[in-house]
């Protein structure tokens, strides 16, 4: 007899997703069971419900397919909050099933009813995800699963959420499984806002193109590529998109925002640039420097996004298309863009004079290994292919300069809300989509003792990704920014050994306090390929200018 929950498995396996990241309860008995005999689809079950929400993200991130995570109503449900919010800031497709209690059972005050007198999930979701459903028959079981993976009718990928009753993922269905969906297009640019863009880019010879984290694809950068050589201009890109235009590339600035490179930011902020084609971008407040008014100039940026309802900027003018089908009809525009030419040459030989990546006079050896040196030696020692998923923390403000993308898909994180602890999960996530790659996590001492427990997972189902933790004892990025020595005192929990601790829950664990060392580790964690933690030992000795935090003086010396 076919039951829902098995037709549920069939539709999720049609659209390419081969896991599904959990923590059992009582109220998904049914599911369980189909998962538990699936030849094709493999459940992982995690430390905690958040930790299932941020690998199912990661492999949502990875594969290019629906990422899949379960939990029980009630406490499950609300331990996955803090993930799906993430998942929808950052576009991913993540569906959420919650098992409920009984329908019989329902608005009885029973033990862990999600509904009223409940935790009252679905309203919940409903405010934290873009489709969140819940089904009472195996007909709206159905309709809200096909909703669910169809996304939003106009609007950006996001997550889903659906509650079913116990009872119900047992019933029967006779239901062919859905086949793949495909979520709708965005549109291309009409010819009326084509020639307006055109000609507001033609305005000026100093054009520059802005690449956001909304433009994703091998497709897409073959078009970038193609589109920016064609007319000689230069390429910014926001940290999370970092990897969809080459930065070895002449034409490359690097990194604009957080984490961002010198020579983007005095391209993008020069009173003498012209216009900003910016493909994809948020425009929030780590994207442009803190709404830095020397960027965000009137006139000066043309930003397309492919689907409407953005956060919209004074002076921005906004299109809503397709990126790719705007770069392909823009290079139809022959002669306005051509004109510009010679000049954007001049302008990049000027723009060779400031760096890629800010000059380092890194703290000595004995003080520990300062985030910048750790970043350019994990970039050095990782083969190409490999994949880094950035936690929260001052290593993810060094990646933005010092980890220099070869290529698309190879840098991760979760930039919007930048939870702590994502990284960690999501890498397992990630190397269970790319088993061939290698596949690495970046995060601090402070995200290990939120999430650290999640290296039992990839023990349990021998993951080999390797976490690599920048151990400085603080909460870094708050320690910082902390008003007062008092209030710094309050971002300091205690120095771990994070190695041990990997070493207890089945892992390899390593140690470094030098780059040589954290070399040497790294390469025996490949060799090994098994689940392994390389604890580094972090510093927070930083000048007050350190280049790390952008060259500004609100750093402060480590408190005694």
């Amino acid at each position: 007899m076919n039951s829902l929950a098995s037709w549920i498995l069939a539709s999720l396996r049609a659209q390419g997703t081969g896991h599904a990241f959990m923590v059992p309860g009582y109220l998904l008995g049914p599911m369980l069971e189909v998962l538990a005999e699936a030849p094709d689809c493999r459940a992982i079950v995690c430390a905690h419900e958040l930790g299932a929400a941020f690998a199912a993200d990661g492999y949502a991130r990875v594969s290019g397919t629906p990422g899949w995570c379960l939990a029980i109503s009630a406490p499950g449900a609300s331990n996955l909050l803090t993930g799906a919010i993430a998942a929808r800031l950052d576009h991913q497709r993540v569906l959420y099933l919650v098992g409920d209690v009984p329908r019989n059972n329902a608005g009885r005050s029973a033990f862990q009813d999600g509904g009223e007198p409940g935790s009252r999930d679905l309203e919940l979701f409903g405010v934290a995800v873009p489709i969140a459903r819940r089904a009472t028959s195996v007909l709206e079981a159905q309709d809200a699963l096909q909703a669910a993976l169809q996304g939003s009718r106009g609007g950006p990928p996001g997550p889903a959420f659906l509650s079913l009753p116990r009872d119900l993922q047992a019933q029967t269905c006779a239901a062919a499984p859905l086949t793949r969906v495909v979520p709708d297009p965005p549109a291309g640019l009409d010819d009326a806002n084509l020639e307006g863009l055109v000609q507001r880019l033609a305005a000026g010879e100093r054009l520059a193109l802005w690449v956001g984290e909304t433009t994703t694809g091998a497709d897409f950068a073959r078009d970038l590529l193609a589109f920016a050589e064609r007319y000689t201009l230069p390429v910014a890109t926001t940290m999370p998109a970092k990897g969809i235009f080459p930065e070895h590339h002449p034409l490359s600035l690097g990194c604009l925002g957080y984490g961002g490179t010198p020579r983007a930011r005095a391209a993008c902020t020069d009173p003498r640039t012209d216009s900003l084609l910016a493909l994809g971008v948020d425009l929030n407040e780590r994207n442009t420097l803190q709404w830095d008014q020397r960027l965000l100039v009137p006139g000066r940026i043309c930003r397309v996004l492919p689907w409407p309802g953005a956060q919209a900027q004074p002076g921005v003018a906004d299109f809503t298309a397709c990126t790719s089908a705007v770069l392909r009809a823009l290079a139809q525009a022959e002669a306005p863009l051509r004109r510009g030419i010679d000049a954007r040459r001049r302008w990049l030989e000027e723009l060779g004079a400031q760096p890629l990546q800010a000059d380092l006079a890194p703290p000595p050896a004995a003080l520990g290994l300062h985030p910048a040196t750790l970043v350019a030696t994990l970039r050095q020692a990782l083969p190409r292919g490999s994949k880094l998923f950035v936690d929260a923390g001052l290593c993810r403000r060094a990646v933005g300069q010092w980890w220099t993308c070869q290529e698309p898909g190879e840098l991760y994180t979760s930039p919007i809300t930048a939870p702590m602890g994502w990284g960690l999960a999501a890498s397992i996530g990630g190397q269970l989509a790319a088993p061939e790659a290698r596949v690495v996590a970046l995060a601090g001492d402070g995200s290990m003792l939120m999430h650290g427990l999640e290296i039992v997972t990839a023990v349990r189902y021998q993951v080999p990704v390797i976490w690599v933790i920048n151990n400085n004892a603080a909460l870094g990025t708050v320690w910082q920014r902390a008003p007062t020595p008092e209030a710094a005192r309050l971002t300091l929990p205690p120095r771990l050994d994070w190695a041990a601790q990997a070493e207890l829950c089945g892992a390899k664990g390593y140690r470094a306090r030098t780059s040589e060392e954290l070399a040497s580790a790294l390469f025996a964690a490949l060799r090994a390929r098994q689940p392994a933690l390389i604890d580094v030992r972090g510093t927070l000795d930083f000048a007050p200018d350190d280049p790390l935090f952008g060259g500004t003086t609100h750093g402060q010396k480590a408190p005694g």
